[in-house]
């Protein structure tokens, strides 16, 4: 059988699931035990019959300990996971990415970003909308990739940060029109 490792290692499922798992195999395994005790006596089960019902209670057994063991070593990834996601989002939070202000400035990060976002906008309340939590959305992007990324995400970020100024002229040209059309549905409304 598949030690509690391989098994995170092969598949996608989170703590929550391999303790369902756990658990469905406990009440599986309760169940045939109790009917070994009060039914299959009544049966006159050979001595052949008797070892596949201990063996498959035996199997259950070592099932419930490889699901119960994941879920605890998933639970730990999980939860270191989530730390660095959190430190991750704390330093995008106080970088420079954070302190655009102005459309000018949201618009070419959204646009580098999510560009799909910015091609309905008819209203006042969709450019507040997109410069509320659409930027918002490319701060927890940005978390979310420096977090998968090994490695210090100082770093990471400078380089993120170095890349998107690179890319600003470009994308200052490419959202002029933008930049300006949100302006006068803001003006007007």
């Amino acid at each position: 059988m598949i030690d509690s490792k391989q098994l995170i290692k092969n598949s996608y499922f989170k703590s929550k699931d391999h303790n369902d798992k756990a658990s469905a195999l406990k009440r599986v395994r309760t169940t045939i035990a109790k009917l070994k005790i009060k039914s299959f006596d009544s049966l006159e089960l050979d001595l052949k019959e008797q070892k596949c019902i201990s063996d498959a209670l035996s199997l259950l057994d070592k099932a419930v300990e490889v699901h119960t063991k994941a879920a605890k070593l998933k639970k730990d990834i999980e939860k270191r996971k989530a730390e660095r996601y959190a430190a991750a989002l704390d330093l995008v939070m106080k970088s420079d990415f954070a302190k655009l202000d102005s459309i000018e400035d949201k618009v070419p990060l959204i646009f580098y970003e999510e560009p799909y976002m910015l091609s309905n906008i008819e209203k006042a309340w969709d450019v507040h909308y997109v410069l509320r939590n659409t930027f918002k959305d490319c701060l927890n992007s940005i978390s979310y990739s420096l977090a998968h990324q090994p490695g210090d995400m100082h770093e990471a970020l400078g380089k993120t940060w170095a890349k998107f100024q690179e890319n600003l002229p470009e994308l200052n040209l490419k959202t002029t029109h933008l930049v300006e059309r949100m302006q006068k549905l803001l003006d007007a409304g």
